[in-house]
């Protein structure tokens, strides 16, 4: 990888990890990776033996997809190890970057699960870009400790933006939102219990701030041994957070800090 001494410092240091991802990834799926080729308004990423395709609808999705080997080498390589017969419930799943991923790599069958508009309209045109309908479903819901009406906050209206929160008790805005849009939250165990979903084998959880609350909702789920993963960003600091740790811990998973130190995977013992 040749450097410019002239580039700027950050440009660097993303350009390194960028590669040190890419190379982490060809190692898993047993093929050279190859980062994000745009043209035309689509980006292509060579995974495994597969093609990945995502719609460019904006510099923030752009930057993404350029370096999409930068974030989440973990969850690359949970991902590798993805059985045809896995089903993957990716909670936040934004406009599909890990979602498309799991389905065309691995086969298996993915939820995502996406509540923020914006970001659902990209995730659908990505399944249908990569022709996924049949191995990908997407739920335009948000994950909590209740079922019921909420409104989802949001402080960027862009595709591809994160941050974004749910609140089931209330019906204004968070103060620093700019916006807020109608959602229906579920318990995750109320989804599977009314067939809504399949069982899933291995989840992921990245919702900034609420994962509590979505570990509060699923106790069955958890006690399910046909649950064999879970990742998460999560704040372990936030005494409700690292609660919701004792809860996973308690239904026989071992965690360990993944990719960086608010990343954890958790596999069942």
């Amino acid at each position: 990888m040749l450097l410019d001494k002239d580039e700027p410092v950050r440009r660097v240091f993303l350009r390194l990890s960028e590669h040190f991802g890419r190379r982490s990834a060809g190692e898993v799926f047993g093929r050279p990776a190859a980062s994000a080729v745009v043209n035309a308004g689509i980006a292509r990423i060579r995974l495994g033996d597969r093609t990945l395709r995502y719609h460019v609808s904006n510099s923030f999705i752009d930057f993404r997809l350029r370096y999409f080997f930068l974030n989440e080498p973990g969850l690359l390589r949970l991902i590798s190890q993805f059985r045809e017969d896995d089903v993957f419930l990716d909670i936040g799943a934004n406009i599909g970057c890990f979602s498309i991923a799991a389905a065309v790599t691995k086969g298996c069958r993915t939820v995502a699960v996406e509540p923020f508009s914006a970001n659902f309209s990209e995730l659908l045109r990505n399944i249908s870009l990569n022709a996924v309908q049949d191995r990908v479903t997407p739920l335009p819901v948000a994950i909590s400790d209740r079922t019921g009406d909420g409104l989802l906050s949001f402080g960027s209206e862009y595709a591809g933006a994160a941050s974004q929160a749910f609140d089931d008790h209330c019906d204004k805005t968070a103060p620093d939102s700019t916006g807020g849009e109608a959602v229906r939250g579920y318990r995750l165990d109320d989804l599977i219990a009314g067939g809504e979903i399949e069982f899933p084998t291995h989840i992921k959880i990245d919702v900034d701030g609420t994962e509590h609350r979505i570990i509060a909702g699923m106790p069955q789920a958890l006690a399910d041994e046909r649950l064999r993963s879970i990742r998460l960003e999560i704040h372990s600091g936030n005494p409700a957070n690292a609660e919701a740790l004792r809860k996973i811990e308690a239904a026989g998973f071992s965690c360990r800090i993944d990719d960086d130190p608010k990343n954890l995977l958790c596999l069942r013992r």
